[in-house]
């Protein structure tokens, strides 16, 4: 087996964060479009269509950066990530890895790249309540949402992840 060869992969939209957030995305940017050309801003004013600009297109960037959670492994790599901000592991780096359960707002406060303050690991959370805890040799433990969790961890025992036993709720 090569070490270009994919054991396991997984792409899927993280529609909870995508449609809200474009929702209020496009729905600022129509306000501001729909303002009357004619209609003049008094001084006190002038703060609110820079204001509904910049929200409408943070908000438009979030929802493209964040639309989809990936997940690839390899004999050799394991990465997963958003498109705008991707993870990468070889193999030999991990120690551990373990199906992980978990509550979104209870251990990591929302959907995202989140630091979990009750634990300490950092979260690729996009859907669900499932995913898989990884152990790298250096840095802090990760956790990502993945729908095959299962799938995931035999991968990883394939390419010669040691699997710790799941963790309970």
């Amino acid at each position: 087996m090569t070490d270009q060869q994919t054991l396991f992969a997984e792409r899927t939209t993280a529609w909870l964060l995508v449609l809200p957030c474009s929702g209020a995305g496009l729905l600022a940017l129509g306000l501001l479009l729909s303002m009357d050309a004619q209609r003049t801003l008094r001084s006190s004013e002038w703060w609110a269509v820079p204001l509904t600009l910049a929200i409408g297109l943070m908000l438009l960037v979030f929802a493209v950066g964040f639309r989809s959670l990936g997940i690839a492994i390899t004999q050799a790599q394991l990465t997963f990530g958003f498109p705008i901000y991707r993870k990468r592991f070889a193999v030999a780096d991990l120690q551990g890895a373990q199906e992980r359960p978990y509550k979104v707002l209870r251990d990591f406060y929302g959907w995202g790249i989140r630091l979990s303050p009750r634990t300490g690991e950092v979260g690729f959370i996009a859907f669900g309540s499932q995913g898989v805890r990884i152990r790298p040799l250096v840095g802090r433990e990760h956790t990502f949402s993945c729908r095959d969790p299962q799938g995931a961890i035999a991968a990883l025992s394939q390419a010669g992840v040691p699997i710790d036993p799941p963790l309970t709720p």
